[in-house]
């Protein structure tokens, strides 16, 4: 899976490195970026998820791609097919519970990433009422991330629960801040379990 690896690493120091400014292409109808995300999501989904996270490099490449895609282009993630969401969404949770710190730390940025943005489709449903338009101001992205995640309904109790264990033991005392980030989203969005994991742990 090396050329897997060097190709999501080109893609990622293209994204980050400033070299032009991806936000005119959709402008000037020039659909290189979408072809290029779509050709590296591809070769990334053909890598069995067991083995993608077993080969640290390829883990590595993969965490740090996302966690720039996160960064600038979030709706590329909420607007991918199923499969490919599941399989982007999963491998995050492998990513954090990685014992390779900066494969951690980026996987847990780019979780914290696409639940806020997840988040922020949920509260604007919220003060809109049930009369808010189905686009919800033409976002189509944020409509596609909330059918998704209700595709996997027990991904955000397990990411919970696995985020809060890790956060609680003394095993990653190092990474404590970087495993904080997605709790600061997923506590108000799962209060419930929250609740439930606090009760147990005093008890």
């Amino acid at each position: 899976y090396k050329g897997v690896a060097i190709a999501m690493e080109v893609l990622r120091w293209a994204l980050s490195g400033g070299y032009c400014n991806f936000g005119v292409f959709d402008l000037y109808g020039d659909d290189a970026l979408s072809k290029a995300f779509s050709v590296t999501f591809a070769m990334m989904t053909s890598v069995p998820l067991a083995d993608l996270l077993a080969y640290p490099k390829v883990c590595k490449a993969h965490s740090a791609l996302l966690d720039v895609v996160s960064t600038h282009h979030t709706k590329v993630i909420a607007a991918l097919d199923e499969p490919t969401f599941r399989y982007v969404m999963l491998s995050l949770l492998g990513g954090i519970k990685s014992t390779d710190i900066a494969t951690s730390s980026s996987a847990c940025a780019s979780v914290c990433r696409v639940l806020s943005f997840y988040r922020k489709h949920l509260i604007k449903r919220e003060r809109l009422g049930a009369d808010a338009p189905s686009d919800l101001g033409g976002a189509d992205a944020y409509m596609d991330v909330g059918l998704r995640f209700a595709s996997m309904p027990h991904y955000l109790p397990h990411l919970l629960q696995h985020v809060l264990h890790l956060v609680t033991s003394s095993e990653r005392c190092g990474n404590r801040w970087a495993l904080s980030r997605p709790l600061l989203v997923l506590v108000p969005l799962q209060e419930g379990c929250f609740a439930e994991f606090r009760e147990t742990t005093v008890q």
